[in-house]
């Protein structure tokens, strides 16, 4: 059966790049890269297809589709070898689209009551020329 409701067409090794993400798996919709930079394991999933839904819904299928990468990789007999777990009550949204969302205090606006209904928000800078990103925690 599937594994994930997306369509992956590639995967590549990137263990040998320090500070990079170890592996990319490339799909038609998003694009997942595992990254181990830290003490716990991450999964960035990079939305690439415009999604259908509102915000709200666009995030909450992001999320899912994250999490359930998160618990497959995890069953995964080469994972279990001592990898650690991944922080399922934690995540950082990235804003790629910075004519969606700009890293304002307007674009923050839009995306902050989204997230706030998933747990407790930090926006991490203020800088315009960056990324919005934001930090959220005590997801349930």
């Amino acid at each position: 059966g599937q594994v994930l409701p997306l369509v992956l067409i590639d995967v590549a090794d990137y263990t040998h790049v320090p500070n990079g993400p170890a592996t990319l798996l490339v799909g038609h919709r998003a694009n997942i890269f595992i990254d181990e930079k830290e003490d716990t394991p991450g999964l960035v999933l990079q939305a690439k297809a415009e999604m259908q839904g509102g915000l709200k819904e666009r995030i909450t299928e992001m999320l899912g589709i994250a999490r359930q990468a998160c618990e497959k990789l995890e069953q995964e007999p080469v994972w279990e070898q001592g990898s650690g777990h991944f922080d399922l009550q934690n995540f950082e949204f990235v804003s790629n689209d910075r004519l969606l969302l700009p890293n304002t205090d307007e674009g923050a606006n839009e995306i902050l009551p989204v997230l706030q209904s998933l747990g407790q928000v930090e926006r991490i800078a203020n800088d315009p020329r960056e990324r919005l990103t934001i930090r959220v925690s005590g997801i349930s």
